[in-house]
């Protein structure tokens, strides 16, 4: 069995005194897809966002590799996990290799500049989302092709290696 990166002990979360998850406890496993499925209303959004620390919970634990996510530092969250939402908010000027290369800002210091290591990762993701040919091109070019903008946040996921 691969190992556990993400654990959710007797998870209970909700918004302004009215809980949506109530004693909720899993595992995931490394190098699995899961899916989370269910009604309208029944905390699939609201499971997604504690355990990616968007959310405090009421009680109970959110463990990234055996660590408690709400006490890790945020850089280290950050190297480990990326958490692709419904909806995308990035800007829009700016060309998809820029946006793809924002995902390694989390491994380098604040003052570091992109080496060839972080180039090579870049270019891995453009390619292994055939995003090649629109590296250049500006976000907002986009917006109108629904599928392009769900495999750009992919894309952007990937350079960050979770």
């Amino acid at each position: 069995m691969e190992k556990v990166i993400l654990s959710v002990k007797d998870l209970c979360a909700g918004y302004r005194n009215r809980r949506i998850l109530d004693g909720i406890s899993l595992d995931i496993h490394r190098g699995k897809v899961y899916s989370i499925i269910g009604p309208n209303g029944c905390g699939k959004t609201t499971l997604i966002r504690t355990m990616s620390r968007n959310l405090r919970p009421e009680s109970g634990d959110v463990l990234l590799d055996g660590s408690n996510i709400f006490k890790t530092n945020t850089k280290l969250v950050a190297q480990k996990m990326a958490v692709l939402g419904q909806t995308d908010t990035s800007m829009s000027d700016i060309t998809v290799k820029t946006l793809v290369e924002y995902g390694r800002y989390a491994h380098k210091k604040w003052w570091a500049g992109s080496d060839g290591a972080d180039t090579r990762i870049v270019e891995w993701a453009i390619a292994r989302t055939g995003m090649t040919k629109l590296q250049n091109r500006k976000i907002w070019q986009l917006q109108q092709h629904c599928f392009l903008r769900h495999l750009l946040r992919l894309t952007r996921s990937l350079p960050r290696k979770p």
